[in-house]
């Protein structure tokens, strides 16, 4: 495992590589697609956006990319389009956990909650044991004023190993 110090020394060795792949190849769809990732390392989402959509340009059709820019969008605050981008790709991938946990993110900052809903209860259809997604509907039921229903699904939460901030608020 690399210290604290190694792993900053290695992403800046790879800005600087990928910033001189960039002067040569400003296209580059793989060097816009690792220089986002590394921003998006660095908790800097605008700069991660930037470089995912200058990727997006040569690779349109490429999922992982799309994914990448649907997120990065969520993290500057752009929750439409974040959830606009994330539904799109749900269609043609209906059981990709990571794009429900997306659209459901995205419903829940847009105070969307029964959309966010049916997002949590996909995921729980497909990974029943799934005990983040059983809290995040306790939290929407709650938000919703459904405490009764809320209540029960805190105790099926309560019986698993996790101790969550989330769940103890």
């Amino acid at each position: 495992l690399l210290t604290h110090e190694e792993k900053d020394d290695f992403l800046e060795d790879s800005f600087l590589a990928l910033s001189k792949a960039l002067e040569l190849k400003p296209d580059s769809v793989l060097a816009n697609y690792l220089q986002g990732t590394l921003y998006m390392r660095k908790k800097e989402p605008e700069a991660a956006l930037l470089s995912f959509a200058k990727a997006a340009q040569g690779a349109a059709a490429n999922k992982e990319i799309q994914y990448a820019l649907a997120l990065s969008r969520m993290q500057t605050g752009d929750y439409e389009s974040a959830l606009a981008s994330a539904e799109r790709l749900l269609s043609s991938d209906p059981q990709n956990v990571a794009l429900l946990e997306l659209c459901c993110d995205s419903a829940v900052a847009l105070q969307d909650y029964d959309k966010a809903e049916q997002y949590v209860l996909r995921v729980l259809q497909l990974e029943p044991e799934n005990v983040h997604f059983v809290l995040v509907r306790a939290r929407i039921l709650m938000t919703k004023g459904d405490y009764i229903k809320a209540s029960s699904l805190l105790d099926v939460y309560s019986k698993s190993s996790l101790v969550d901030k989330e769940y103890l608020l």
